[in-house]
């Protein structure tokens, strides 16, 4: 049987990711003036209030587990705290 969940970090719920544009800058170690600039795109996790109706509703352990895997890596890199993460059945 195939379920529906939502999932909710901190009080507030999953609504999806986005793609942010983010400048990563580098140094060439064998010159003095070089400095470089990449331009790197992320997707970041957008989350919204507990009560707002925008939370997607995740179909299947699979997408769960990737949307899941999303929210992990945002908290091991500290763009959030992560102190509780729940995971609630829809249907």
């Amino acid at each position: 049987m195939i379920f529906t969940h939502k999932i909710y970090v901190d009080g507030q719920v999953y609504c999806g990711t986005s793609t942010v544009a983010m400048n990563t800058h580098t140094c060439d170690p064998w010159s003095n003036n070089s400095f470089h600039v990449n331009r790197v795109e992320r997707e970041q996790p957008i989350f919204e209030k507990a009560d707002s109706k925008n939370g997607i509703e995740i179909i299947g352990r699979t997408n769960l587990r990737s949307h899941m895997d999303r929210i992990f890596a945002c908290i091991e890199n500290d763009l959030m705290d992560g102190k509780e993460i729940r995971i609630e059945r829809v249907k």
